[in-house]
C-alpha cells in the first residue's frame, strides 16, 4: 500500500528534517503517558488495579482519571510505568479488552513496552542515553491507537508532530524501514520490511532495491531517501524485531511469526533478511569491536540467506542475553 502524508504541511516537515535532538524534557514514564491518552479503561483496566494496590487506592478508575488527565507529577508517572513492566513481565495483560473476538487490545502496548526495553538495553552498550531508546521504543507504534493497518507509521508521526514532539515523531516514520550504507551514511529503504514489496520495487543487478520510475515512490521512499539515520534508529529497527506483546524472542523466530500472518513475496523477503543481517551485524560490531561483524553482505553475494540468517540471529541473541546477563542495572 502507498504511504502518503494527510497533507502537503506534514510532508514539508518531514523531507526538511535531516538531523534530530533529543535533548528535551520528555522522559520514558512520558512517553508511556502519551501513549495511554485516550485508551478507554477496559483496555488498561489491569494496569489501573494494579497501580490502585501498589498506592493503596480505594478505586482504580481514580487512577484512570489521573492517567487520562496527564496533570501528574513525575514520580507517579513512573510507577504507572514499572508497573507496567511488572504486569507484563509477569505475561498479565494490561487491559481485559478484547478485539475482533480474538486480539487484546492493549497487546500492541505490551509490544512498545519490550521494545523500549530492548532498545535501552541495547543504547546502554553503545553509549547511547538508555532513557532515550526507551522512550523511542515505547512511542513508535502510537499510531495503532489509529489505525492497525501499516498506514500507522504515518498516523503515529503526525499525532506525535501535533503534540510538539518533532524529534521523537520520526520513530515512528522509521522503525519499519531497515537502514542500508549509502555513500558514506545510512538511509531506510521502503522494502525493506516484512511486507510485499511496493508497485514498482525491484533488484537491480548490484542487489539494491529500486524503483522502475518515480512515479512508484510514495510519500515515505520520499522522506527514507534524505533522511540520515542515526544510531537510535538503528537499534529500533532491531527492538522492533526482537519485540512481541507476549516478550523477547531472538531476530529469527520474530520474523518467522510475522511470516505466519503475512506473505511478502520471495524477493522482498530476501532483500528484507540481508538488510536485517547487515543491521544486526552492525550493532554486533558496534558493541563488540569484533571485525567478524563488519563485512557487509548484500542479495547477490549470499548462498544460503536463510542459514546466515539463522546463524546472525543465534550469535545477536547471545550476545543480547550476555548483556542482560551482564548488566547489573535492572532495565525496567
Amino acid at each position: 500500500m502507498r504511504l502518503d502524508f494527510t497533507s502537503e504541511v506534514y510532508k514539508e516537515k518531514a523531507l526538511s528534517i535531516n538531523n534530530v535532538n533529543y535533548n528535551n524534557n520528555i522522559t520514558s514514564a512520558d512517553a508511556f503517558f502519551i501513549v495511554l491518552a485516550g485508551l478507554d479503561y477496559e483496555t488498561i483496566d489491569n494496569l489501573c488495579e494494579a497501580v490502585k494496590n501498589k498506592l493503596s487506592f480505594q478505586d482504580s478508575k481514580k487512577i484512570y482519571e489521573f492517567i487520562q488527565t496527564g496533570n501528574c507529577n513525575i514520580e507517579f508517572r513512573q510507577i504507572v510505568l514499572d508497573t507496567a513492566y511488572e504486569l507484563i513481565h509477569s505475561n498479565i495483560n494490561l487491559g481485559n479488552k478484547i478485539v475482533n473476538e480474538k486480539y487484546n487490545a492493549s497487546a500492541w502496548v505490551a509490544h512498545s513496552l519490550y521494545e523500549g526495553e530492548v532498545a535501552s538495553t541495547l543504547a546502554s552498550k553503545m553509549n547511547l542515553d538508555e532513557d532515550t531508546a526507551k522512550k523511542l521504543g515505547i512511542l513508535h507504534d502510537i499510531g495503532r491507537k489509529f489505525d492497525h493497518t501499516f498506514m500507522h507509521v504515518i498516523k503515529g508521526y503526525e499525532y506525535l508532530l501535533m503534540k510538539g514532539l518533532k524529534d521523537e515523531s520520526i520513530c515512528s516514520l522509521t522503525h519499519s524501514f531497515l537502514s542500508i550504507p549509502y555513500d558514506n551514511e545510512l538511509k531506510g529503504n521502503r522494502c525493506a520490511n516484512c511486507d510485499p514489496s511496493c508497485e514498482g520495487f525491484y533488484i537491480d543487478e548490484l542487489g539494491n532495491g529500486v524503483f522502475k520510475e518515480e512515479k512508484y515512490k510514495d510519500d515515505i521512499t520520499l522522506f527514507l531517501e534524505k533522511y540520515n539515520y542515526n544510531e537510535y534508529d538503528v537499534i529500533l529497527n532491531i527492538s522492533d524485531l526482537m519485540a512481541m506483546s507476549s516478550g523477547i524472542v531472538s531476530p529469527y523466530d520474530r520474523v518467522d511469526d510475522v511470516y505466519t500472518r503475512k506473505t511478502p513475496d520471495p524477493i522482498n523477503s530476501s532483500f528484507f533478511k540481508v538488510c536485517f543481517i547487515n543491521t544486526l551485524r552492525r550493532v554486533m560490531y558496534s558493541i563488540t569491536n569484533d571485525d567478524k561483524y563488519i563485512e557487509i553482505y548484500n542479495i547477490n553475494e549470499v548462498s544460503d540467506i536463510e542459514n546466515l540468517f539463522i546463524n546472525t540471529s543465534n550469535e545477536f541473541m547471545q550476545m543480547y542475553n550476555n548483556l542482560i546477563k551482564n548488566n547489573s542495572k535492572v532495565i525496567k
